[in-house]
């Protein structure tokens, strides 16, 4: 099967940086910062959009340090400049609520399989 896709607008040539922020008493407290290392052009053709993507990386990180459900948490995903002085823009912002680990345990961040290895280039 071949599939032909090219985005509407050539895509932006930027690091994302991604914040979880913890809602404690009415204010966000910042929980996990993690600036990609690589161009990461998968939040921009994500299917559903870049929410769909900051979700599914929160409940990746839900999952790994066992946070209990019912918490409330905002995700932030930023674009970085790439010259010195310009500001970050801002990608998404989404407020969730954690899911129970059994909703969340079988589903999997990023792209499909095949665009990973691409990407990641390994056979």
């Amino acid at each position: 099967m071949v599939v032909k896709w090219r985005p509407k607008h050539p895509l932006p040539s930027a690091r994302h940086r991604i914040q979880l922020f913890r809602i404690e008493r009415g204010r966000r407290v910042l929980r996990f910062e993690h600036t990609e290392p690589e161009d990461d052009d998968y939040w921009h053709i994500v299917p559903g959009g870049p929410e769909v993507y900051a979700t599914a990386y929160a409940h990746a990180y839900f999952l790994k340090h066992h946070i209990p459900a019912g918490q409330r948490w905002i995700i932030v995903v930023d674009v970085l400049p790439t010259r010195q002085g310009d500001s970050p823009q801002r990608l998404c912002e989404v407020h969730l609520a954690v899911p129970p680990e059994d909703d969340i345990a079988e589903k999997r961040i990023g792209p499909p399989q095949p665009i990973l290895s691409y990407l990641l280039r390994t056979p």
